[in-house]
């Protein structure tokens, strides 16, 4: 668990994960969650901006919406849309890695 200046505890998990900008598919991986965003690790992350909309895509927990809100080499931020679905995919993770309480 890791605890941030913003109040919101993120927490760091490994999930391979499909990220989807602009009509476009890369590959990545979803390394920090909290109830508002994410995290996410590309290779690719110079062709998302701040301010696209982005769909990320696990086998395991299903699609999730967003906004990037920042990036830097290899990272990107993501803010959750306010949906009962990122919600409940949320939970999901935070269960299974057992990071809830």
């Amino acid at each position: 668990m890791m605890w941030d200046k913003r109040g919101v505890t993120r927490y760091r998990c490994r999930v391979r994960v499909r990220v989807r900008v602009r009509d476009h598919d890369y590959a990545g991986y979803l390394t920090n969650i909290s109830k508002g965003g994410m995290r996410l690790s590309t290779d690719e992350v110079a062709e998302i901006w701040t301010g696209d909309r982005v769909e990320v895509l696990s086998n395991d927990f299903g699609l999730m919406t967003g906004t990037a809100r920042w990036r830097s080499p290899g990272n990107l931020g993501v803010r959750f849309n306010d949906t009962t679905n990122n919600n409940a995919r949320v939970n999901a993770i935070l269960r299974f890695f057992h990071l809830s309480t």
